[in-house]
């Protein structure tokens, strides 16, 4: 596969973590919310760093430090001629790191119970909105790429 089309195969399934996010939360399983938010923007940014790079993302769920394995360097982060992309690393970087405090390994039930009970509705729905927002612009990330 090429670089373009193994982009394309992480942004197939995060988009449909981003889907399977809104169905959650119509069935208010809102750790699954929380959980598919996470999962979807984590592949987006697996994506991003085997565009940019041309290596397999690390094996990590730590989003933000994924994102600045790739943006930190200067090699990609000099094709980037946005001029809101500082403005926007800073603005996301915080849901970066609330989404991955929402990761979920199995083997850890208690983990699980206690973030299903700090979610509601109100919550979800804020961070699914800030989730698609950031989303849309990992996405636009795509156009720097050469």
């Amino acid at each position: 596969m090429t670089n373009i089309e193994k982009y394309e195969h992480w942004l197939k399934i995060a988009a449909y973590d981003l889907e399977t996010a809104d169905f959650m939360l119509k069935s208010k399983r809102y750790v699954y919310v929380a959980f598919t938010c996470e999962q979807a923007i984590e592949k987006l940014v697996k994506a991003l760093h085997v565009l940019y790079t041309g290596n397999e993302s690390p094996k990590s769920h730590n989003i933000l430090y994924l994102f600045e394995l790739i943006f930190k360097n200067d090699e990609y982060y000099n094709k980037i001629t946005a001029d809101d992309f500082d403005e926007n690393v800073k603005k996301y970087s915080s849901l970066f790191t609330r989404l991955h405090s929402y990761y979920i390994a199995e083997r850890y039930l208690d983990y699980k119970r206690r973030i299903s009970e700090s979610l509601d509705e109100k919550i979800c729905i804020d961070l699914l909105k800030e989730t698609k927002e950031a989303f849309k612009w990992l996405t636009s990330l795509k156009t720097y790429w050469k």
